[in-house]
């Protein structure tokens, strides 16, 4: 019986821990990587424009989503004409 347990719960923390899908996300080109806990997102998207500028905006950077919560996120704006 103990040994059932040990195998029942390696293989549930692997289906809970283990990334098993990549999700493309259409707002520019962000991707999404995880697991049933969590989710990684390195992002590449347009971000919001000022009325008076001419170039576009790319929000880049990545961020760690667990149980659908956002827990961390590191971006910054490049500009390109």
């Amino acid at each position: 019986m103990k040994k059932i347990i040990i195998i029942l719960s390696v293989v549930l923390a692997i289906v809970i821990i283990v990334p098993y899908k990549a999700v493309h996300i259409f707002d520019g080109g962000s991707r999404g990587y995880g697991s049933v806990a969590y989710t990684f997102v390195k992002y590449h998207r347009i971000a919001e424009q000022d009325e008076n500028e001419n170039d576009t905006e790319y929000e880049v950077g990545w961020g760690i989503e667990i149980f659908d919560q956002l827990v961390y996120k590191n971006t910054h704006i490049i500009h390109e004409q």
